[in-house]
């Protein structure tokens, strides 16, 4: 899902704000509990931008962090931007299931014809690819508190809003970016 936000803002006081941020939480950092900036990290490239939130002390490399990228516009800055895993994370997870997910086919193929591997050894890779698809979908929702952090933080850190749709699109708000 996109998110957008307008900021009366410049590009160059956006970057500013969110490079203020540490990139990585500290590797022994207590855990936090509070919402503040201490929680949000960040880093900006150009007119882009990711942040996530950690919220426990927990890593999780499942969680959804918030690529964006800044636009300038007469009336300041729009923001548009939609959270999504980590590129290698998903690398990783479409490689692990497929492994796994090509083992249990053959576990279950084999086991048809006689003298094929034992029945527990099929229900061990197939219970390795349940448990898989159960890690990715908890971890996913434990990160959906941290996504509602980082979108309180583009609103109170770099003073924005959703924007109003007059007309229906938010597209209008960006026809100053063509030229």
């Amino acid at each position: 899902m996109e998110h957008c936000f307008v900021t009366r803002l410049s590009v160059e006081e956006c970057k500013r704000r969110i490079s203020e941020l540490r990139r990585h939480p500290r590797f022994l950092e207590p855990p936090i509990i509070q919402t503040g900036d201490r929680g949000v990290f960040g880093e900006v490239r150009a007119q882009r931008f990711r942040l996530y939130a950690s919220t426990v002390l927990a890593r999780n490399s499942l969680r959804r962090l918030f690529y964006a990228r800044l636009e300038a516009t007469p009336e300041g800055t729009l923001i548009v931007g939609e959270f999504r895993v980590h590129l290698f994370t998903r690398v990783f997870v479409a490689i692990w299931f497929t492994g796994v997910g090509t083992l249990a086919i053959i576990f279950c193929l084999a086991a048809l014809s006689p003298g094929g591997p034992s029945q527990s050894s099929v229900a061990g890779v197939c219970g390795m690819f349940l448990l898989g698809l159960v890690f990715c979908y908890v971890s996913t929702r434990l990160s959906s508190s941290e996504e509602k952090v980082v979108l309180s933080y583009i609103c109170e850190r770099l003073e924005a809003s959703k924007p109003e749709r007059s007309g229906g699109s938010v597209t209008e708000v960006r026809v100053g970016d063509a030229g």
